[in-house]
């Protein structure tokens, strides 16, 4: 099972399976030294390619190709009860992208390019070429069996779902980052050209987070395809088992039809227990060891399960996982056992202590915004039941004057399109049609948020005004977000008061600043929302000095310092009488010029400009003028002379340069002739 780089499981068989599947006879017999028949065709080649994949990959795990930061899979159960579509999106960032590249160019040992610390478009194509054959050969983690529940066990069938190939995809983003300075056409282990036409790699990882471009060097999977099992006993009572051992992080969303081709009916399908079972020894058996009963499972707690009713004909179970690597081969299992029977204790839905009472505000951010005033959060915070809440109906009426919408998961959307608050009714059934009893609460806005000046050089200054419809005493954070930063204050105020906050934005970067409310009090539910106040950080210009100048034989050299108020990076252009030519380099705070070659200009006084840009594009430039007549000096036959090197001839600093002495030389000569 994976666990890091250099620990996935495919190695020289699966390999080499990739290079007969994606190379040509031609290539195949290059490498017929490393044991392959070169004598193989293009088509038995494909077919030896397959076969090895089935034999390498039967029995692996998505898992075991490689390893994921983060992972979402979905699962959607067809209602004959035979199959199901799965969709998966795997992301995998920072140093495990890097990784995952490394391990999919060390499949390649041994081969042209192979091996080389280079990911190549060829690589990449040959991985893609197998791709489906070795998904279909692996382990697909899930099953269903009905009847009573089970734990797994030494010789418990799990009803193992098993891939199926037709109409399978599987794709990706960003495997081979298009950044600079490290793509390059394709090379062999001894930097000779090497690959198919057009054939391009990059460094498995970058040198800094920089080389990735605009964006960044994180990689995505995707696979959508459908997965066959018999048919459950009776989907009345079933088990859902799935192994969960290297599966670092992920969320899986199952969701089940509530009628069946066969049984009919299946209303009132809830989940009757879920746990994680963890001791499990997963380097010898998958199912093997003693069955543990029902409800005595040992697990360290790194599993949760909520369900919720997706509309009346879907119930949705939603799995929250994480898993550590270093816990290998520790087992980790999940098992969720699935009735229709209804609980022993049913009684109806109640009202928590955290609810909103009759007649409390629910709060909605402005007019004509649609917006949610009851979603699955609020059902599972207001209602307790014997079931899951989110197994509840919620409903609400009324909002005269209002649009009133339901939505997924219970869900209620308001969108005011009258002036003054409205009213909506709202109350929660369970599966036996019980009821928690109405309650009526306001809707209205709450407040309202202004900023002094959209531009915000230093702080913020926003005032928040309550509204006729709030309760005294409203407290009121607010923030300002950009990406990860946050700065916040907060005011507290009566019934159509107002209050100010004054936000320093010294921590935040140039560019746009959005501002988060969130807002509580007594008779009121809490009130969260992001506005956009148009609030933007201008960026503040490079401070950029000269502080040397040197002649080295005919060149000149500008240097001197710089700094960006804003902690942004600062990159420098370089100009010669308002041409670009030649470039700026830079140590921590210090710009240096190249060698400018003042004996190829034309003799007299130039311009040197340097020019220092900000991320925001905001610049600032420093001039120098040059004179460069002292290097022109007289000689008997009155034809001034440029300096040259020891060697003899020009410098040579490139073909402009010397087109510039050549004319500087003839109309030099006119002018004294």
């Amino acid at each position: 099972m994976a666990s890091g780089h250099g620990n996935t499981v495919p190695a020289l068989w699966l390999m080499l399976a990739l290079l007969l599947a994606s190379l040509s006879a031609g290539m195949i017999e290059q490498t017929g030294q490393r044991g392959m028949d070169s004598a193989l065709d293009g088509a038995e080649a494909a077919t030896s390619a397959r076969q090895g994949v089935e034999a390498d990959c039967e029995g692996l795990t998505f898992e075991d190709i490689f390893n994921y930061s983060y992972a979402h899979f979905a699962i959607d159960v067809y209602d004959t009860w035979d199959g199901a579509q799965f969709n998966l999106v795997a992301y995998v960032n920072g140093s495990m992208a890097g990784d995952l590249r490394a391990d999919v160019d060390e499949l390649f040992d041994g081969l042209p390019g192979g091996n080389n610390s280079y990911l190549s478009t060829d690589e990449r194509d040959g991985l893609e070429a197998v791709g489906m054959d070795c998904v279909v050969q692996t382990y697909s983690r899930t099953g269903f069996r009905g009847g009573p529940a089970h734990r797994g066990g030494q010789g418990v069938d799990w009803n193992n779902a098993t891939w199926v190939r037709e109409g399978m995809e599987i794709a990706e983003h960003n495997m081979l980052p298009d950044y600079d300075p490290g793509r390059r056409d394709c090379r062999n282990q001894f930097g000779q050209p090497s690959g198919s036409e057009g054939c391009w790699e990059v460094p498995v990882y970058p040198s800094t987070e920089d080389d990735c471009g605009s964006t960044s060097c994180d990689l995505i999977v995707w696979l959508n395809g459908t997965v066959d099992f018999d048919k459950a006993s009776d989907p009345n009572n079933f088990t859902f088992a799935m192994n969960m051992t290297n599966m670092s992080n992920i969320e899986i969303d199952i969701t089940l039809p509530l009628t069946s081709v066969d049984v009919g009916d299946l209303t009132g399908m809830r989940v009757k227990l879920a746990e994680e079972c963890d001791g499990r020894d997963s380097s010898t058996s998958d199912t093997g060891g003693s069955a543990t009963i029902p409800g005595e499972c040992t697990n360290d707690g790194s599993t949760s399960v909520v369900s919720r009713m997706v509309d009346s004909n879907h119930l949705q179970v939603t799995v929250l996982a994480t898993y550590d690597h270093d816990d290998w081969p520790l087992g980790q299992d999940m098992f969720i056992d699935f009735t229709t029977e209804p609980p022993l204790v049913d009684d109806p839905p109640q009202w928590t202590a955290d609810a909103p009472s009759d007649g409390d505000l629910l709060p909605v951010a402005d007019v004509a915004t649609p917006q949610q005033i009851v979603n699955e959060d609020a059902i599972r915070e207001w209602f307790s039941d014997e079931l899951d809440p989110g197994m509840l109906t919620v409903s609400c009426s009324g909002a005269d004057g209002w649009a009133l919408t339901g939505g997924a998961a219970n869900s209620w959307t308001v969108t005011q399109q009258t002036s003054g608050p409205t009213s909506v009714t709202c109350e929660a059934t369970d599966l036996s049609g019980q009821v928690s009893g109405p309650r009526t609460f306001a809707v209205a806005v709450a407040l309202d948020i202004s900023a002094a000046a959209t531009e915000v050089a230093n702080s913020a200054v926003l005032t928040v005004t309550s509204s006729a419809e709030a309760p005294d005493g409203m407290l009121v954070d607010v923030a300002l977000l950009q990406g990860e930063s946050v700065v916040s204050s907060s005011v507290t105020i009566d019934t159509g008061t107002s209050g100010t906050v004054t936000l320093d934005v010294a921590a935040l970067s140039p560019g746009p600043i959005y501002v988060r409310v969130l807002a509580s009090a007594d008779g009121m539910a809490d009130m969260s929302h992001i506005y956009d106040l148009g609030l933007t950080k201008p960026s503040i210009p490079p401070t950029v000095t000269i502080t040397g100048e040197e002649w080295v034989e005919g060149a000149f050299i500008l240097s001197g310092n710089f700094h960006d108020a804003d902690g942004e990076d600062v990159t420098f252009s370089l100009r010669i009488d308002g041409v670009e030519q030649g470039q700026v380099s830079v140590t921590d705070n210090t710009w240096r010029t190249g060698d400018i070659p003042m004996d190829l200009l034309f003799e007299g006084v130039h311009t040197v400009e340097v020019q220092a840009c900000d991320e925001s594009n905001v610049c600032t430039t420093v001039t120098q003028d040059v004179d460069n007549t002292f290097l022109f000096q007289e000689i008997d036959d009155g034809i001034a002379v440029l300096p040259v090197d020891d060697e003899g001839g020009l410098p040579a600093p490139g073909l402009a340069w010397a087109l510039f002495a050549l004319l500087s030389a003839s109309l030099l000569m006119r002018r004294r002739d």
